[in-house]
Parts: structure tokens; sequence; C-alpha cells
């Protein structure tokens, strides 16, 4: 028995990323997810044996020069999807309510989609709060929320991504 005990510790050390994982990493499966929400991609496109993804195009959100936007994104290699992202681009940082919303909408819709669940409530007050950096398992799905701000200006990107 005690030659088990440190198999056991290993094993319950095992890092939860290396544990997560897209329930279904068909990319056909992968590009269609958003469509519901007007997040339409085009096919999968393969760049080269480790690197393929889709994207969908910007969607404005509101009004200004250069508005703000939402987009979907697929990424991974030519056979499996590896990492899903809806990033909001806050390009008008005084008014960003509406793009915040959406993202939260989507970012539900798309978690309801992978795990059967919505996001966790800390991860909802990351996206509306704008500070973004929170992180969670939901089954074997990490979702995390990130933020980057753009030097020089007022404007950030927040991303949340599936993988």
């Amino acid at each position: 028995m005690k030659k088990l005990l440190p198999i056991g510790l290993a094993l319950s050390l095992v890092s939860r990323a290396a544990l997560a994982a897209l329930p279904n990493p068909d990319p056909s499966v992968a590009c269609t997810y958003m469509q519901s929400e007007g997040l339409i991609t085009g096919e999968w496109r393969v760049s080269s044996p480790d690197e393929a993804g889709c994207s969908s195009p910007a969607k404005d959100i509101g009004g200004g020069t250069p508005p703000n936007n939402l987009a979907y994104l697929a990424n991974g290699d030519a056979a499996e999807a590896h990492t899903l992202r809806l990033a909001l681009n806050v390009n008008q940082p005084q008014a960003p309510a509406m793009g915040l919303q959406l993202l939260l909408q989507a970012s539900h819709s798309l978690s309801v989609k992978l795990t059967g669940k919505r996001m966790p409530p800390q991860l909802s007050k990351a996206i509306t709060s704008r500070e973004g950096n929170a992180s969670a398992m939901v089954g074997q799905v990490n979702i995390s929320v990130v933020r980057t701000d753009w030097p020089g200006s007022d404007g950030y990107n927040l991303q949340v991504r599936f993988d």
C-alpha cells in the first residue's frame, strides 16, 4: 500500500490544464458553434500540419470610429480545434456596455454548448467589470477571461478563451 501512495499523490498533482480539452474538437463543429450569435466563420483553414483555424469577421457594435467589435475564433492543428475564443475589441472605451453585454451572452452560450453549464459567476464578473484575468474549469474545459490594454490608447481587448 505504501508503494501506491506516491503514485496516487503524483496523479493528484497533475495539472488541471493538462486535463483540459474541448469535448468535440472536430473543426467542422468548432467553426459553427457561434452561428446562432451571428458570428459565422469560414471553413477550417490549414496553414501547416500544426496550425489551422477559422474566424468570423468582426461584428461592429455601436458607433464611433472605429467601433467596438466582437469576433469568434477557433484555433488548432490540421485535425482538431484546441482553443475557441470570443474577442471583444473595445475601441470606444467610453461606451463599452453593449459590447460587454454581447460578449457575456455569447460566452454563456458557448459555455453551455461546450459544457452544458453557464460560465461561473467569477468569469461573468471578470467580463462585466472589464478587468479580465480570471479562469475556471467547467467540466474538462478551462475557461479564462483575459484583458490586454493597448499601448498609447484607452482601448483594450477582452477575450474569453475555452480550451
